[in-house]
């Protein structure tokens, strides 16, 4: 980083019930437009100070908030009440483009993607792109022949789930089940 870079270091942050650590100064300028600002403990980049400031409860380690069903605990109240949404039937995000509804805003976004055709998530061993960060790891472990799925009886690894299973239904794996 350049020497116009400031950094927001808070290594023990004591942050009190309803008060946020407070930003001084350091923000950076990429361009007169862009302003960012920079976690010195990991080196996150935020837009604006406000995202920064919640960020840095997060190395805290204090939860504040919790659910009161159960008992999960959660760095601001706006997640907490996010989340106790997981625990009702509500489903309060509309897709924009057709009449499905989701529990949480994320699930709304990846399935808005389908739409969208919008592909944010490329694969860093080739150019394949993924609606979603959980798929583009799923598909990445092909690169690296990632295989977390063991059938113990035949000890024959997968590299997905799916993989394992129809596995489980051949005569091959049958076989060494009864006659082991």
């Amino acid at each position: 980083m350049g020497n116009d870079t400031q950094r927001y270091s808070n290594a023990s942050v004591d942050v009190p019930a309803k008060r946020i650590p407070q930003v001084k100064n350091k923000r950076i300028y990429k361009s007169k437009e862009a302003k960012t600002w920079i976690c010195e403990q990991c080196g996150g980049e935020f837009k604006c100070s406000t995202y920064l400031k919640l960020h840095m409860l997060r190395h805290t380690g204090t939860k504040k908030f919790e659910c009161d069903i159960c008992k999960r605990g959660y760095y601001t109240k706006n997640e907490m009440e996010r989340h106790k949404i997981l625990h009702t039937n509500a489903r309060p995000y509309a897709c924009r483009f057709c009449d499905k509804t989701f529990r949480g805003t994320s699930s709304k976004t990846v399935h808005e993607r389908t739409h969208t055709n919008e592909r944010p998530f490329v694969c860093q061993y080739c150019d394949k792109a993924f609606r979603s960060t959980s798929v583009r790891k799923m598909h990445e472990r092909v690169h690296v022949n990632q295989r977390n799925y063991h059938c113990e009886p035949c000890d024959q690894w997968f590299l997905r789930p799916s993989h394992l299973l129809l596995h489980q239904q051949t005569k091959l794996h049958k076989n060494k089940t009864s006659s082991g």
